[in-house]
C-alpha cells in the first residue's frame, strides 16, 4: 500500500483537531500508510492526537495561523509532497477550506498520478 496524504484542518477557535480530520485519518488506514499535512500552529498536539488515529507522519506547515491565510499554503505543501513522493490518494474534508483547496482555481496545481478525493 502506499502513502495516503490527509490535509490536517483544526478548529481555528479552540486549535484542535477537527473531527472530519480524525475521520479521514481513519479512513486512510485502510487505504495506505496516512501522511497528515499540517498548516498552523498546534502542530504537536496535532501529531499526538492524530497518531492515535493512525497518522504515521505529521508534516508541518508554518504560517496559516488565520483562516485566510490557510489555503495557499496548503496548495503550496499539498503540492510539493505529491511532486516529491507521489501519494496513492489525498484527502481533503468537505469544508469550506477543503473545498476551496479543490477548487478549479488550485486543482491544477495539484495535478499528479494520485487520486485527489
Amino acid at each position: 500500500m502506499g502513502t495516503v496524504l490527509v490535509w490536517g484542518e483544526r478548529d481555528h477557535v479552540t486549535g484542535s483537531v477537527k473531527k472530519a480530520t480524525s475521520e479521514l485519518v481513519t479512513l486512510a488506514r485502510t487505504l495506505g500508510d496516512p501522511v497528515v499535512v499540517w498548516v498552523g500552529d498546534g502542530a504537536e498536539q496535532a501529531a499526538q492526537a492524530l497518531g492515535e488515529y493512525g497518522a504515521t507522519t505529521l508534516y508541518h506547515v508554518a504560517g496559516g495561523d488565520e483562516s485566510a491565510q490557510v489555503v495557499l499554503p496548503a496548495v503550496a505543501a499539498l503540492t510539493q509532497l505529491i511532486q516529491q513522493q507521489p501519494p496513492t490518494f489525498v484527502l481533503l474534508p468537505s469544508s469550506a477550506d477543503g473545498k476551496e483547496i479543490r477548487s478549479e482555481e488550485h486543482t491544477s496545481e495539484l495535478q499528479s498520478p494520485c487520486n485527489l478525493v
